[in-house]
Parts: structure tokens; C-alpha cells; sequence
């Protein structure tokens, strides 16, 4: 999502617009007692609510998967009767399993907090 900020003066024309403009770009105009401010706030696209949406969806399915995971490997080690390459080769399925769910979220939370450039 983007803004714009324009500093109004006399007449009504814009003399100055800027984008994503800093505290002291507003602070002199206002110090000036000169200008209008106005932020004009532009309105997320179809795509923006759709990556966000996916995002969101994909940080709770690999936290839940994650979650759901570790509480298998727990109870197949608890509960399980497994020897010696059997219990190995669940180990190692399971590391990968939980080093994938662990990836797949990082990724997930960079794309929903990650910054856009536009």
C-alpha cells in the first residue's frame, strides 16, 4: 500500500507532492503555517489482499503442520516399539519433515512481513 503526501498552498495547486514523505518534510510545512496537508492513502489492489491473504494462510498451515509433526515424532518415539534402522530411518524422516515445515514458515512469515517495493 502506498501514500502520497502533497503540501498545499495558495491557490489550491500542489507545490510540492511527495512520496512517503518524512516527519520533517511535514513538521516544516507546518512550522511554516503556510500549507494544507493532505494524504491522499491509495487503497490495496486485488493482488496486495490476495498475497496477503495467502500469506497469512500459509503461516497457519506450516505452524500447524509443525505443530502436528513434533507431536508425531514424540509419541512414534514414546509409543513406538522400533529398533535399531527402523528407528533411525524415522528419525531422519522426521528431521527432514520438521526442516521443511521450519522452512516453508520462514518463508511464509518473509512474505507477509517482508517490505515491498513497489
Amino acid at each position: 500500500m502506498g501514500y502520497t503526501i502533497s503540501i498545499l498552498r495558495g491557490a489550491g495547486k500542489a507545490e510540492k507532492t511527495i512520496e512517503k514523505a518524512t516527519i520533517d518534510d511535514v513538521r516544516s510545512c507546518l512550522a511554516k503555517k503556510d500549507g494544507v496537508i493532505w494524504v491522499d492513502a491509495a487503497e490495496p489492489s486485488f493482488a496486495e489482499l490476495t498475497e496477503l491473504a495467502s500469506s497469512v494462510v500459509g503461516v497457519l498451515v506450516f505452524a500447524g503442520l509443525t505443530a502436528w509433526d513434533t507431536q508425531r515424532l514424540k509419541s512414534e518415539y514414546v509409543y513406538g516399539a522400533m529398533e535399531g534402522a527402523t528407528l533411525e530411518k524415522s528419525a531422519i524422516m522426521g528431521a527432514l519433515s520438521l526442516y521443511l515445515n521450519f522452512i516453508n514458515l520462514f518463508t511464509m512469515l518473509l512474505q507477509l512481513f517482508g517490505q515491498r517495493q513497489e
